[in-house]
């Protein structure tokens, strides 16, 4: 804000030294302007709000040369009522306002230090903080005797204040003050000791404001923390201090008389906060000696410190062991709660690596006869891709084509294993008859079968096992009849090294590799099944890697604040404000530095061990693998893997005991800040900025990187006791595979399953927007209901009862000015402030309605709009002979907004005047109960409408906006009393707006209660009311918050939907109806949050200022003016979506059937409505000109309307008819019932079922078979079960558990088997 105003908006300004001041309840800041020239001393506060002040000597040795010439320079004074740093671990010593002051250069500021002469500053203490450390000791003495006085000590290095006030008949009087600590002071035995008065060139005088000075008292004497040195044994131990008082010397012993006295001790500091520790500290500053009961006086030399390397926050071990967790849990629950998540993620993991283990290897095909040839033989690699959905259930049957040959198709099938899930890599082993040469492309296809036929294929690798080359053939589509082209059949040509090297290969590569095997916390989910780094150490590494991140985040919380912005780079006429400074940089290398190498170390361990196995075996699996042209990858011992579980358990405890332990000494204040500000930051980062980052990362890497992604070969991986990682060959693996061949599906096929695919889909759609749509207006339901209390309409009418049905005359009995008071005298003061129980009792809180349980909260606001002053219009001159008075009807335009005193006496004064004859109240309590003097209000001065929360009233006889001229009436009658005295109402009145907020603790109901009383020009009195009965404070704040939260989410959902749709087709969406409702519903939704949060920060300032002792009348409206608001927004919102809700549901026949008959109906309803308001207009034409003048009911066009429209729902009075005119009122009546209720009524029904007969028995388009779809989809998930839970039991290896080997041997020994038989 500072640099805002000093470098944006006051450089327009001429004036060297302008100024801006900002004032809330508790908050006073002034941004001001300096001249660099100036060297006299400067006093900065915030006029007619502050309670404290700074003077600083001269402003231009702040500055210190440090400021280039050409740059703005100015200052930020800062006076808080509370302390904004509650969370320093001392904070609890703070007992006065803090205060605060920055030099600023351009958008710097500077750091000011080492000052030749001290910077003054005067706070005022708070009332309690002299608490505990203040003794006023008042006695009698004769003259010349000494009083000794004990007291105790109750803070470290404190100041000591001695005050003496007393009267004596000498003047000026000598005081000797004798200090002795833990003992008696005599004249002769003392620690400390001073005589007062002090003498003149001891009394410090501050230059002030106005050429004034503030002065200190000779009276008082300080004695300084580092002379009197209180230590923590002091105050601990409660030593004594002894201080003796002697009026006059031993000499004046004989003398007789007596003084009265009193004697003063407290005690007094002033620290600072120093922005590096984050802890209130002393050096640089001492207590001054302005410094009394009310303020506190302190000399500084510093405003501001400032370092270069950054030091983490200070932590007192010993201190934060011995503090009670249960006052501080925050960072306990953190830490166990991370723990428990752990564990039950460990039991997931577990379970998903043992998963694992049937998914890893080479499979061989059931039946299969194996060529064993070596170059007829070929390891397949079938990689399935991350998408949504991209698991398949159907067959997978595929072709080899080579340059000399093609191979039969090859169902890839296992039985033992569940293939082709969502990112599964799954290799078989399969031969040809014939070589096939070198590979040009395949053909892959699928079935189409099963609960999810669909199937996104990534790539497929084919190694042949004599030359040992691998060749690539990539294909990133959908092999799917519901998505990409339809398709279920792909010929895919062999990749050439320039297909490798794409960026779009280079980019899915990447990035599927580093989200699923890279990111640490991304690949416990989607670790690859082949790699040795375990789902469950990935996770034990995000355990420390967490861990660690809290103990750094809690080391440097909140020092990144502590540093100015950095300094804007100028390069070719240009200013660049850097986002990040130089300290800023510092925390993120030393928190990187503390995290990356144990997390590293342990990650390398866990990635690299070797497995546990029979050596010879590992060495022989070795040597086999190298004879058939493979790589044995280097792996480091196994033993290492147990050195990295020793340092995520070491680690991970370290990290948390010392997070625990900076919580504790935070307080919970601030650990619970920090608390909120990690958490929200790490979920921030973890699933919008990581994602971010490794996109970024495949994007640049794609753009630069010329070397095609290729996997790593896995490390051997050591199994747990009792597993098994690869199924050996059985006998039943050597049953003949089907004799039919596999051929993809012709296109009729494809073409009717893509039909029904469709189908499915458009079903599915309608179905699921059903659901989210009736989900939607079910959150708006609950919330709308959940705020709302069925008490609301009895309190009501309670309210009603009690205030405008009792007294002399009853509110709607009013009928001029006299019998208006009569009413307030007699009926709504007594209403409101009851002086007794019901037992006789006499009632000591008056605030109290007369059923004993409504509490008024404030006085009673009486508003009046009235008439300028002067003649507005003349009867014509013929009547002038009558009478030269005419009153006007009122408008704005008439309105009157002077400033008046008693009597409506005109002053001059301008409506912005401030000149105090205008508010001057009396000495009397009555006129102080009426005036305001200190808001500038009074009863004859006009107080304008505010801009924000001023909503009009549309009364009978004119628009009044929310401004007018405001009384207050007391809890006695005095009040009213003085009004009528004084005429506040009189001819020119035309309307009084009587306001009140009224509060019922056992419902928690506020009733905002409005009664206008308008004086027409005519000289009749119109009466209306208006209670509104709401509930501001809820108990379910929280339920409604997340019901808010939610709706939130779904009108997000919406705008990216419907956006989606503009952008698309933009012609055609905004020329649909529904469209514009959607859109509608979106625009009162989020402007229903908007007034929901507005009216909650009113409601909270309305607290704020109760604690206060401020007027909150205002406020209670505004916020009850924008909930009603909120509630006709919210019925709107409920209506419109229930209307989009019922299209919703057009699929529906006799839905559809309505929805026809509304819009084919639409234009011949147009045409007969024309004909029907022609004659409408006739009926009104004719009751208003034969009966406008005897009903009111018919006094004009509008009203006659409404009289005739109510008439047709049985509303009517004939009396009044007959009385109007005896003939043409019941003749016309009877006419009009005749036309409109059995004629054109009739045509008008005719018309509605004509069409309906016409649509009921056409066909719905929009007929999706929902009952059938509902079966269908029911009998689909229960064969799903079905399926899964069969396969699940069919592909367990059913196998005799021994000791846990590693995959590479068996794998190479499986092959050695392979190649001694021919069959397998």
């Amino acid at each position: 804000m500072d640099d805002l105003y000093l470098n944006k908006l006051m450089p327009e300004f001429s004036d060297q030294e302008i100024f801006a001041d900002f004032s809330l309840s508790k908050l006073h800041l002034r941004i001001k302007r300096e001249n660099r020239t100036r060297i006299s001393g400067r006093v900065y506060l915030v006029k007619g709000d502050s309670d404290s002040l700074v003077r600083v000597p001269s402003f231009q040795n702040l500055l210190d040369g440090s400021c280039d010439g050409n740059q703005d320079v100015g200052i930020q004074f800062l006076e808080s009522n509370f302390n904004p740093f509650e969370y320093s671990n001392n904070s609890q010593e703070i007992r006065t306002d803090v205060t605060g002051l920055e030099v600023k250069c351009g958008n710097r500021t500077l750091p000011v230090s080492g000052l030749s002469e001290p910077i003054d500053i005067l706070t005022r203490r708070k009332n309690e903080s002299l608490d505990g450390s203040v003794y006023v000791f008042k006695t009698s003495v004769s003259l010349g005797n000494l009083t000794v006085f004990e007291f105790l000590v109750g803070k470290e290095q404190s100041t000591l204040g001695f005050y003496i006030d007393f009267n004596s008949t000498r003047f000026p009087q000598d005081v000797s003050l004798f200090l002795c600590k833990d003992c008696v002071p005599t004249q002769d035995a003392f620690n400390w000791t001073a005589t007062l008065p002090v003498s003149e060139d001891q009394i410090v005088s501050v230059p002030w404001i106005n050429g004034t000075n503030l002065t200190s008292s000779p009276y008082q004497w300080l004695l300084h923390g580092e002379e009197v040195d209180i230590t923590g044994y002091d105050v601990g131990n409660l030593t004594k201090f002894g201080i003796g008082v002697q009026f006059g010397s031993d000499l004046d012993l004989d003398e007789e008389e007596i003084i009265d006295f009193s004697l003063t001790v407290f005690e007094s500091s002033c620290v600072y906060f120093d922005e590096e520790v984050h802890l209130w500290h002393s050096d640089g500053c001492e207590v001054g000696p302005l410094t009394n009961m009310t303020h506190i006086h302190c000399r500084c030399d510093h405003l501001t410190k400032f370092a270069g390397f950054v030091p983490p926050n200070p932590l007192n071990i010993a201190e934060a062991l011995s503090a009670n967790v249960l006052e501080n849990p925050a960072g306990m629950v953190l830490v166990l709660a991370v723990f428990a998540l752990y564990l039950f993620g460990i039991l997931l993991t577990r379970k998903a690596d043992r998963r694992d283990l049937l998914k890893a290897g080479v499979g061989i095909l059931p039946g299969h006869t194996l060529n064993p040839r070596k170059e007829c033989q070929y390891v397949i690699t079938v990689y399935t891709g991350f998408r949504g959905n991209a698991g398949t259930t159907a067959e997978v049957t595929i072709v080899l084509g080579g340059l000399t040959n093609e191979s039969i198709p090859f169902k890839l099938r296992d039985e033992k294993r569940v293939l082709f899930e969502k990112g599964s890599v799954d290799s078989f082993l399969l031969s040809t008859e014939e070589p096939l040469g070198e590979l040009s492309h395949l053909r892959v296809w699928h079935n189409n079968k099963g609960y999810s036929p669909g199937w996104f294929l990534s790539q497929i690798v084919v190694t042949n096992r004599a030359r040992n080359n691998t060749t690539y053939f990539l294909c990133n589509r959908w092999l799917s009849v519901e998505e990409d082209d339809g398709k279920v059949h792909r010929i895919i040509p062999r990749a050439v090294p320039e297909d490798l090297k794409k960026f779009r290969n280079l980019f899915l590569a990447k990035s599927a590799r580093d989200m699923n095997d890279g990111h640490m916390w991304f690949s416990v989910v989607g670790r690859p099944a082949r790699s040795p780094f375990t789902r469950v150490q990935r996770l034990s590494c995000c355990l420390t890697l967490l861990y660690s991140t809290m103990l750094t985040n809690i080391m440097f919380f909140g020092r990144g604040d502590d540093f100015e912005p950095p300094e804007p780079i100028r390069f070719a006429g240009v200013e660049i404000n850097p986002p990040i400074s130089l300290p800023q940089i510092m925390i993120g290398v030393q928190s990187a530095a503390i995290i990356l190498p144990v997390n590293v170390l342990i990650a390398f361990l866990f990635r690299n061990s070797g497995p546990r196995g029979d050596k010879s075996t590992d060495k022989k699996a070795q040597k086999d693998g190298a004879g058939d042209g493979g790589k044995a990858k280097s792996s480091l011992p196994w033993w290492t893997a147990y050195i990295g579980w020793l340092l995520v358990w070491s680690a991970s405890f370290v990290a948390a005991f010392f997070t625990v332990l900076y919580t504790l000494s935070f307080g919970r204040a601030k650990a619970e800040a920090w608390l909120v500000t990690f958490l929200t930051s790490f979920m921030t980062d973890l699933f919008l900025m990581q994602p971010f980052k490794l996109l970024i990362v495949a994007v640049i890497f794609a753009l630069i990187s010329k070397t095609p992604v290729e996997d790593d070969e896995p490390a051997a991986e050591p199994l747990e006791s009792g597993e098994e990682f690869l199924h050996p060959v059985t006998p039943d693996s050597n049953k003949k595979q089907d004799t039919c061949l596999d051929s993809p599906l012709d296109e009729s096929t494809l073409a009717e399953q893509r039909q029904k695919s469709a189908e499915k889909r458009k079903r599915r759609a309608a179905v699921l927007e059903v659901l989210v749509f009736g989900l939607f207006i079910a959150v708006v339901m609950a919330t709308s209901y959940g705020e709302r209390s069925p008490m609301a309409f009895y309190m009501t009418q309670n309210v009603g009862r009690q205030i405008l049905e009792t007294g002399d005359v009853g509110f709607f009995e009013i009928d001029d000015i006299p019998s208006f008071w009569t009413w307030i005298t007699t009926g709504l003061m007594p209403a409101l402030h009851v002086r007794s129980w019901y037992n006789g009792r006499v009632n000591p809180d008056a605030m109290l309605l007369t059923d004993m349980v409504t509490y008024p909260l404030g006085p009673v606001q009486l508003r009046q709009v009235r008439l300028g002053p002067g003649q507005h219009c003349a009867p014509p001159d013929q009547m002038l002979n009558v009478t030269s008075r005419c009153r006007v009807p009122y408008t704005l335009s008439v309105a009157d907004t002077q400033n008046y005193s008693l009597h409506w006496v005109t002053v001059n004064t301008t409506a912005n005047g401030t000149d105090n004859t205008v508010c001057s109240p009396s000495s009397s309590q009555t006129s102080r109960e009426l005036h305001n003097c200190a808001n500038n209000v009074s009863p004859w001065r006009y107080t304008y409408a505010s801009l924000t929360d001023g909503i009009p009233y549309f009364g009978q006889h004119g628009s009044y906006i929310s401004g007018g001229y405001i009384a207050w009436l007391g809890t006695t009658d005095e009040s009213m009393t003085f009004l009528k005295r004084q005429s506040w109402l009189d001819e020119n009145s035309r309307a009084v707006f009587i306001e009140l907020i009224l509060y019922n603790p056992h419902v928690n109901l506020f009733s905002v209660v409005s009664l206008v009383v308008e004086f027409s020009n005519l000289g009749g009195v119109y009466k209306s009311s208006e209670i509104v009965t709401v509930r501001l404070i809820q108990h379910d704040v929280i339920l409604l918050l997340v019901l808010r939260g939610v709706l939130a989410l779904f009108l997000l959902y919406f705008v990216f939907r419907e956006g989606k749709s503009l952008l698309s087709r933009p012609l055609e969406y905004l020329s649909e109806f529904w469209s514009w409702v959607e859109l509608l519903v979106i625009t009162i939704g989020f402007s229903t949050l908007v007034i929901y949060f507005y009216t909650q920060n009113i409601i909270d300032e309305v607290a704020e200022q109760r604690r206060n002792g401020n007027s909150v009348f205002h406020l209670y409206k505004s916020s009850v003016s924008w909930f009603q608001i909120s509630t006709y927004l919210q019925g709107f919102l409920i209506c419109c979506a229930t209307l989009k809700f019922i299209r919703l549901l057009r699929f529906n026949s006799h839905v559809y059937a309505l929805s026809m008959t509304m819009k084919k109906s639409l234009k011949p309803l147009m045409s007969f409505m024309f004909s029907v308001a022609v004659i409408l207009f006739a009926f009104i034409l004719v009751m208003a000109l034969t009966l406008g003048s005897k009903i009111s009911d018919y006094k004009n066009i509008s009203s006659t309307l409404q009289s005739l429209l109510l008439m047709m729902l049985g509303s009517f009075d004939f009396d009044a008819l007959s009385s109007g005119h005896r003939i043409l009122g019941p003749l016309v009546f009877f006419l009009y019932q005749v036309v409109m209720q059995f004629i054109l009524l009739s045509i008008f029904m005719v018309i509605l079922f004509d069409v309906y007969e016409n649509e009921a028995h056409s066909e719905n388009p929009h007929d999706i078979g929902f009952t059938s779809y509902l079966k269908e989809t029911a009998a689909e998930t229960v064969q799903r079960i079905k399926n899964t839970s069969f396969k699940i039991e069919r592909k367990k290896p059913k196998m005799e558990r021994r000791f846990s080997t590693n995959m590479i041997p068996k794998i190479y020994s499986g092959l050695r088997h392979l190649n001694s038989d021919s069959t397998i």
